[in-house]
């Protein structure tokens, strides 16, 4: 073995500590002996003692040496290790010497002590990763979080918080949340809130608060108590969620499904929910509809008239006992719940109370006067249910329409009425599906002067072997209420063209009036109907006279001055019928192109003994005059009538004292003999 080899294995031999310090001890002794054997005055020097004591002293110099070494390596190890853990570095070189004894087991700790603390600080790591994770998401969560100690002064809020409250982080922290307390939220809420967090338990819930500027907050909150690592409560939590969106969308579609969107009162589920709230108690039923609303709605417009109902709710609610139930159930129609109501107590409302509905009303810059109508009925007495209720209120309110009182209660009998009205409400849909006992009449139109027939009114009659003798303007009233005098006009006209074809195949050139509603004249596509009747019946001039009232004037009159220009270019007349009993202006005749007048039954029928009646059908015929248009008088019954009118300067005229409604093969009959003419 190389002297270089046995001295690195010496040098790097280590051996249990204590031996170390008994072999140095031991390297001492000899040297000490060896010192005395040299200088032993009995004893002379030669080269051997010399030479042992310089190996005992080499052996004590390598031995001090290799200590010191040895010392500093331990030392080096250790400044390494604690480097390396200040600098939370796992990675050292106590593995690199690894020996027996005490230095070995202190290194052999130190290496288990690296191995720990590297588990350690990965575990720390991880937490600290988690621990961030968490912080950020807690900064940037959407929720609002709030963190107070036991006495519930807030420590921390997140972003979100701030967002929502309006309150910085530095205005927040400190206060309680009893800061953001709006006063909507119930006492008990708070008082549950309490115990729930005493009992340690976590609550959930809904709070109203409000912002920094005052405004609502509804937020759903869970509150939650955090304990340390001994388990006590250490902490309170607060995570909430901002609601108030849908909320205020919840309480939109609340008030879409139970509000009615114009006047803000109740709809027509509101009022059946409240009805199912009243059952066991007694009311009134009080159905309240705005006359003639429909024409105020087309004059003025819809935006006026849905001022005119908010105003006329408000009315209504100024109006009515606080304890009433008020709903709006269509476009004029209005229904009240009144409690504990009885015929007797209804009628005395009404009179002193309920007419105050009536007369002028403002909305915005309109100013109009609106009559009203009331019907009612008594709830147990009139009906079970809500729906009878409602049909027997209806029933009376149509009553009151035609009645000169205005408020009408709903009596049994009416009922009846009303099951007639479906009869023949039936008779005329089917009659309009299938034409089978609809028919026209005719009744001649005289010119005065002449006596001689100058054309003849087309009118209508249905005569159904299930309801025989009813009016024909009973079903004329069911067609405008239900929507059907449309086809009803329609079918009218298109015999009338066809009567008025086969008259022209005898030389007929005189004209045929056809009474048409006010829905067909303000249809926009009214005279599209007409022309394409024309085109395919090949009338290239009809003598045609379409009789409208005045109402027909007034509601849309874009669209009927429109139908009424495009009528006059097609060569057909324009009668206004019954002039004088609607809304008469001069205006619409200017406007208007109007080619007659007819003066209602209603003036003719005292023309001879009333004076006023004398002065009005007077002054029509001078304005018919003034305006060139032709007059034709309506009802004329007796020669007196007849002789008057031709000296007042009437044109024409027709009635029972020339000739009844008759056949059209009637009609043509006379036409042929003549036989209408009336004697001078």
């Amino acid at each position: 073995m190389k002297p270089t080899a046995v001295f690195d294995y010496l040098y790097r031999y280590r051996m249990p500590f204590k031996r170390w310090l008994w072999l140095g001890a031991g390297l001492w002794i000899l040297t000490l002996i060896a010192l005395m054997w040299l200088f032993n005055v009995n004893s002379q020097l030669n080269v051997v003692k010399g030479l042992a004591v310089i190996s005992a002293l080499a052996l004590v110099l390598l031995y001090q040496f290799v200590t010191i070494r040895y010392f500093t390596n331990i030392l080096f190890r250790l400044h390494c290790f604690l480097k390396a853990t200040r600098e939370h570095r796992t990675t050292s070189t106590t593995e690199h010497l690894i020996e027996d004894g005490e230095v070995g087991a202190l290194f052999k700790d130190l290496q288990q002590t690296t191995l720990a603390l590297e588990q350690f600080y990965q575990h720390a790591d991880t937490v600290a990763q988690q621990q961030q994770m968490l912080s950020e998401a807690v900064k940037q969560s959407t929720n609002s979080i709030v963190i107070t100690d036991l006495q519930h002064n807030i420590l921390f809020v997140n972003q979100a918080f701030c967002h929502v409250s309006g309150y910085t982080t530095a205005e927040i922290i400190g206060k309680t949340p009893k800061i953001l307390q709006s006063g909507k939220t119930p006492e008990t809420t708070y008082i549950d809130i309490r115990h729930a967090l005493a009992k340690g338990n976590a609550w959930s819930g809904e709070l109203t608060n409000k912002s920094k500027n005052g405004d609502l907050i509804n937020e759903h909150i869970t509150i939650m108590p955090i304990k340390n690592t001994q388990g006590e409560i250490w902490r309170f939590m607060a995570i909430k969620e901002n609601i108030t969106a849908i909320k205020r969308a919840e309480q939109h579609i609340h008030s879409l499904a139970f509000t009615d969107n114009i006047t803000k009162l109740a709809n027509r589920h509101s009022l059946l929910q409240q009805f199912e709230k009243w059952q066991e108690r007694n009311f009134a039923i009080l159905l309240i509809n705005i006359n003639n609303f429909k024409q105020i709605n087309n004059q003025y417009g819809l935006v006026a008239g849905d001022k005119l109902l908010i105003s006329f709710a408000t009315k209504l609610k100024s109006t009515l006992p606080a304890d009433c139930f008020i709903a709006r159930l269509n476009s004029d129609e209005f229904v009240v719940l009144l409690p504990d109501c009885n015929i007797a107590t209804l009628t005395t409302l009404y009179e002193q109370q309920l007419h105050l509905l009536q007369g002028e009303i403002t909305a915005g810059i309109l100013q109009t006067t609106i009559n009203c109508r009331f019907g009612a009925c008594i709830y147990p007495q009139h009906g079970k249910n809500i729906s009878d209720l409602l049909t027997n209120a209806d029933m009376a309110s149509r009553r009151a329409k035609h009645s000169s009182k205005k408020l009408v209660i709903f009596q049994s009998a009416m009922k009846l009425e009303y099951e007639k009205q479906m009869k023949q409400l039936s008779i005329l849909r089917q009659e309009l599906l299938k034409p089978t006992h609809l028919s026209l009449v005719v009744q001649p139109q005289i010119e005065l002067k002449t006596n001689s027939c100058i054309g003849a009114e087309v009118l209508l009659r249905l005569n159904h072997p299930d309801s025989p003798n009813n009016n024909i303007y009973s079903f004329i009233l069911l067609a405008e209420h239900y929507g059907l005098i449309k086809k009803l006009d329609q079918w009218v006209i298109k015999q009338s063209l066809l009567l008025l074809l086969e008259l022209q195949n005898f030389k007929y050139d005189k004209k045929l009036s056809v009474n048409i509603s006010a829905a067909s004249f303000q249809d926009p596509d009214f005279v599209d109907f007409i022309v394409q009747l024309l085109v395919e019946l090949s009338l290239s001039t009809p003598n045609l006279t379409l009789e409208i009232t005045e109402s027909a004037l007034i509601s849309q009159p874009h669209i009927a001055i429109k139908n009424a220009e495009r009528l006059e270019q097609l060569g057909i007349c324009l009668s206004i019928d019954d002039f004088g009993t609607g809304h008469s202006s001069l205006a619409y005749l200017q406007q208007f192109s109007v080619c007659q007048l007819k003066i209602d039954k209603s003036f003719i029928d005292n023309v001879t003994t009333n004076v006023k009646d004398k002065a009005i059908v007077e002054t029509t015929l001078l304005l018919a005059k003034g305006l060139g248009l032709k007059t034709v008088a309506e009802g004329i019954e007796n020669e007196q009538q007849r002789l008057l009118l031709l000296q007042l300067g009437c044109d024409y005229a027709q009635g029972f004292y020339f000739s009844r409604p008759i056949t059209p093969d009637a009609f043509q009959v006379m036409l042929t003999s003549q036989s209408f003419q009336v004697s001078d």
